[in-house]
């Protein structure tokens, strides 16, 4: 697919994302968080591209940073948004399975790795300051900073 190709067809799908209906759910995660408007609207973009990547007919495992992690959690709570937004969006519904033992975190770093090749090649370069490993500030049980995957 050609660059012009790839650019029409992100645009197509990023106008059928409704960012105005996420708007109480960004408010809300900023808050937890501690995000400025401007970072919410960073990770709220990225989350547009990682939901992207979930639409291509190609197979990528998707392995979120801890915020983008955020976002879907979030989106996922509002059950009957969430089914409906995948099912407009990617045409499926986009399951979400957190990798709770040692031996399914192990496997995500070469994950994340085929995912951020399939990013780089739609998107340029991820935005580091989004897609950084949070693992060590995770306060979280279950572990689930960068380590939850699709």
């Amino acid at each position: 697919m050609s660059t012009d190709n790839l650019s029409s067809s992100f645009t197509a799908f990023s106008s059928k994302f409704d960012k105005e209906s996420f708007s109480p759910l960004l408010s809300k995660v900023s808050r937890k968080e501690g995000w400025d408007d401007d970072y919410a609207q960073l990770v709220l973009d990225e989350y547009i591209k990682f939901f992207y990547l979930a639409s291509l007919p190609t197979k990528v495992h998707l392995v979120p940073s801890h915020d983008v992690d955020e976002i879907w959690h979030q989106h996922i709570l509002t059950t009957k948004k969430y089914q409906k937004d995948c099912e407009r969006l990617v045409g499926k519904f986009v399951h979400h399975n957190p990798s709770f033992t040692l031996e399914e975190r192990e496997k995500l770093p070469p994950l994340f790795d085929k995912m951020k090749a399939a990013y780089e090649v739609h998107f340029g370069r991820m935005p580091e300051n989004v897609w950084q490993n949070k693992a060590d500030e995770c306060t979280h049980r279950c572990d689930d900073c960068g380590g939850c995957a699709d």
